[in-house]
């Protein structure tokens, strides 16, 4: 390979001029990128920064590439020579810093590990005596013609370069030994398989870092099922076991997750990595540990973190603790992933809280160890509290060590909020920090349709204190829903429309989240097809609230998934709709959304009781709710709005007739505007409409035709500001076009 590519002359050209100042700035520049400052400098980059450097000039070429060996399938030949500034040919066989790039998982696959392992480890064989730190990083997405992370990552490289299809052998394990190499940093499964099944030994390794999995993927290979997840805990386990008794050197092990579980597991999920991390004495940081929360969690966590710890007298103790930069002694440091509940009356947690946790950071904290909580959920149990008297000096403790730990959760969740159900959570967690928060979820339990500001007062009152309110400042996503069940009225009462006064609670809360992108009024839980929501006019409250005394940017996106279908078991008032305003002459400011999605979710037979309650059902509310959901995309003004409407067909007077629905659904549409100064919008039914028969049976157009009663139609909409589009084109589509069974 000869220098930067041909494709940036502008960074080429400086270093080829006959200008002796240039000549001069060269020498200069190469001399200051000297192989420990650059190291230094470059452990602040991404792989992706580093080798982008590689383009601004053919000194930092030589710089990046002399010490960094890069390892890719894609562009075999690359690094193994260059031109120097002075135009020598320079051969890199001094390169200290290995960066595997692995394709993605599915080209894996096509390649075939054996093979792929195979060429990476006859690279890295090349460089046993000088290689000081090995990097795999694995590319996550499809290639596209805009780039991809292979690419990007390998920009700089010459595009004479060809995948490799060279026949490779295997390299034998005792001739795949690293003895320079003091760290290894993987981000993918596949980059822990390729030591463990090429044998690659450091035995100096002092620290081993990287996120493997997320948090989801972890989830998922900690169930007890079979098949792929379990294929690749198995793996997992293996891999980094093989590492650990080939690594007794470690002090510095930071890999998410590195011990990981399921609740009520009697066994561990990865027991060869726990009995060979019980051998490494010589660790002072560990991390991450992912947990449950559960007892039987706690006691071999706690088992296994005293195995870790010096005894006093013991020969682990004769170590002295390693010295940090300003000559302090570091302490022993643990991380960890785990729930934190904060219940409402700590002296006396209900038998579904999750103990473990908080005894297992007491108990390491006891030994000596620092904990570091990096993720999970911080549960808050609202409503009443049964404590009586004054706390004891343990349940204190309790609370402390909760309160001190909150900090370091992703979500905060509330949950079980009764507002009349007595005095709120423990007033003790008062001052409580929530700074790492990214996700909140709010979950309501109003019992009545009757919607006052007390129904609210579930949220504790220290969580709307002002500095834990500013501590919120990093939420991004927000999730509402109220699973109070409402017994049904049937009557519509204009009670019912009256908002809560303000401030109240809910408004604190969800008026001080300055970086909120992202709106859900459904369940937590995406991937449920029948979901709990927030509905009536606490839904159009609570999206006023957003945002409020806040410099207002429009929301990323606001997504709405109702339950139930618009008619089903539910009395014919606004209070049981999807979303209920309060008057026109009720002032409210809804904040402004670049995505809005609407849906009602389709009917579940389970909750119907027979076929007969369906066909017996009533569609009068129908198009009085469908009015509302209308108007909520004029509030909200987005830029553009979907509405996914699933319901009876009979709520249509030709169901089988696609542009008779779309010119019914119109009128209403349009009549949603309320007030003189709401948005104008554009609405357009999307083809193909879809339908169904509610026994799951085979049907036809001339069926649906005949009972539309007994079937299901799927109408999804596009809205969008007319300001801001073009005019509406013909779909050009025949009434009967796009139907399908």
């Amino acid at each position: 390979m000869d220098g930067p590519p041909a494709k940036a002359p502008r960074t080429a050209a400086p270093a080829q001029s006959d200008d002796s100042s240039n000549r001069a700035a060269s020498k200069s520049l190469t001399s200051l990128l000297d192989g420990l400052i650059w190291l230094n400098v470059s452990s602040y980059q991404s792989v992706k920064e580093r080798l982008a450097m590689s383009c601004v000039c053919r000194a930092f070429y030589w710089a990046i590439y002399s010490l960094i060996r890069v390892i890719n399938w894609h562009r075999p030949n690359h690094g193994l020579s260059c031109r120097g500034p002075r135009g020598s040919l320079v051969t890199f066989e001094q390169q200290q810093h290995a960066i595997i790039l692995l394709p993605r998982e599915e080209e894996v696959e096509e390649i075939g590990r054996a093979r792929l392992f195979a060429f990476v480890s006859l690279q890295l064989v090349n460089h046993t005596d000088t290689l000081k730190a090995i990097q795999t990083t694995q590319a996550k997405q499809q290639r596209d013609e805009h780039g991809d992370e292979d690419r990007d990552a390998d920009e700089g490289e010459g595009s004479e370069d060809t995948a490799s299809g060279q026949p490779v052998a295997q390299v034998k394990g005792p001739n795949a030994v690293f003895p320079p190499v003091r760290s290894v940093e993987v981000d993918s499964l596949d980059g822990f398989h390729l030591f463990q099944q090429q044998k690659l030994v450091c035995p100096a390794l002092d620290r081993l870092t990287g996120q493997v999995l997320s948090a989801d993927e972890t989830n998922r290979i900690t169930d007890k099922m079979g098949g792929k997840w379990a294929s690749m805990r198995i793996a997992f386990d293996r891999s980094l076991a093989f590492i650990f008794g080939s690594s007794p050197a470690l002090s510095h092990l930071d890999i998410f997750p590195l011990l990981c579980s399921y609740r009520g597991a009697a066994e561990s999920v990865v027991p060869l990595t726990t009995a060979a991390l019980s051998s490494l004495k010589n660790l002072r940081h560990v991390g991450h540990l992912k947990l449950c929360g559960s007892d039987t969690e706690t006691s071999k966590l706690v088992t296994l973190l005293r195995q870790l710890t010096p005894s006093s007298g013991g020969a682990a103790n004769s170590r002295s603790p390693s010295p940090s930069p300003s000559g302090a002694a570091t302490k022993r440091q643990v991380k960890i992933h785990c729930p934190l509940d904060i219940v409402r009356d700590p002296a006396d947690p209900p038998d579904w809280s999750d103990e473990g946790s908080v005894g297992m950071i007491q108990a390491a904290e006891q030994m000596g160890w620092g904990v570091v909580r990096q993720g999970g959920v911080t549960w808050i149990e609202c409503g009443g509290e049964s404590t009586e008297g004054p706390p004891t000096a343990e349940t204190l403790t309790w609370v402390e060590t909760v309160k001190r730990h909150a900090g370091g959760s992703d979500t905060v969740s509330l949950m079980d909020n009764d507002g009349r159900s007595g005095t709120p959570t423990s007033p003790h967690f008062s001052g409580i920090r929530l700074n790492n928060a990214r996700r909140l979820e709010v979950e309501l339990a109003i019992c009545t349709h009757d919607v006052d500001a007390e129904s609210f007062n579930g949220i504790p009152q220290w969580l709307t204190e002002v500095g834990t309110l500013k501590s919120l400042c990093n939420v991004t996503e927000l999730y509402l829903v109220d699973e109070g069940y409402k017994p049904h009225i049937p009557t519509c009462d204009p009670e019912y429309l009256i908002p809560p006064a303000t401030p109240n609670r809910l408004s604190r809360l969800l008026s001080s989240l300055p970086a909120l992108t992202h709106v859900y009024l459904r369940s937590f839980e995406a991937d449920k097809t029948w979901t709990s929501t927030v509905s009536g006019v606490v839904a159009s409250e609570a999206l006023a609230y957003i945002q409020q005394g806040i410099k207002p940017k429009p929301l990323k996106k606001l997504e709405m998934a109702y339950s139930e279908p618009l008619f089903f078991t539910q009395p014919h008032t606004k209070a049981a709709a999807p979303i209920a305003f309060p008057s026109p002459q009720t002032t409210r400011q809804y904040p402004r959304v670049q995505e809005l999605t609407i849906e009602t979710r389709p009917i579940d037979l389970s909750m119907t009781g027979s076929l007969e309650d369906i066909n017996n059902a009533t569609a009068e509310s129908v198009p009085e709710r469908l009015r509302d959901l209308f108007r909520l995309v004029h509030e909200l003004r987005p830029k553009h709005a979907t509405f996914k409407l699933n319901e009876r067909a009979d709520i249509f007077t030709t169901p089988t007739h696609a542009r008779e629905v779309e010119r019914q659904l119109d009128p209403l549409f349009r009549q949603s505007r309320v007030r003189e100064d709401m948005a104008e919008y554009g609405m357009e039914v999307r083809f193909p409409i879809t339908y169904r028969r509610f026994d799951e049976q085979g049907s036809s157009i001339e069926d649906l035709a005949v009972r539309p009663a007994e079937h299901q139609l799927t109408v999804t909409m596009d809205m969008w500001p007319l300001d801001d589009s073009d005019d509406e084109e013909d779909m050009g589509l025949d009434d009967e076009e796009g139907w399908r069974d």
